[in-house]
């Protein structure tokens, strides 16, 4: 068996060293989102949020709506503008990872203005490798 020397060690690291070089180089683009609620009981939070997100990836953002009326149901609709707006994919789930959409409502219960209820949803964003890098901007309003 050969005796690893000096050139070999760093042979080996410039080897592992150089795939992480090319990861770091993953085009990054920003996603700037702004929520709105129309209900007039309920508030949302956070009402706006920005994200970096490299292309090809995920990245899920969770939000707390709150209720001081009567019971409801909402769904949430979305605009996408930006360079590639078809290649962000937005989805909206309770906390148990059921889909909220405009035929599957999420029940957000009653409260109160001394206790409101808080009801938490997760908001999908998924870049598609093929997404133009640049600016994006997500407009979201819940609906009853």
């Amino acid at each position: 068996m050969k005796k690893l020397t000096k050139k070999h060690v760093l042979a080996v690291l410039l080897a592992t060293a150089l795939p992480i070089v090319a990861i770091a180089a993953v085009n990054y683009f920003s996603i700037d989102a702004e929520v709105i609620v129309t209900e007039s009981n309920l508030s949302v939070s956070p009402k706006s949020f920005s994200i970096e997100i490299p292309r090809g990836q995920s990245y899920t953002k969770k939000i707390t709506i709150e209720n001081t009326g009567k019971e409801v149901e909402i769904y949430f609709e979305k605009v996408v503008e930006g360079p590639s707006p078809d290649k962000i994919s937005i989805s909206f789930h309770d906390t148990y990872g059921n889909s909220i959409t405009s035929s599957k409502k999420l029940r957000v219960p009653a409260g109160s203005e001394a206790f409101p209820s808080k009801t938490f949803v997760n908001v999908h964003i998924d870049a598609s490798k093929s997404a133009e890098k640049g600016i994006y901007k997500i407009y979201i309003q819940a609906k009853g």
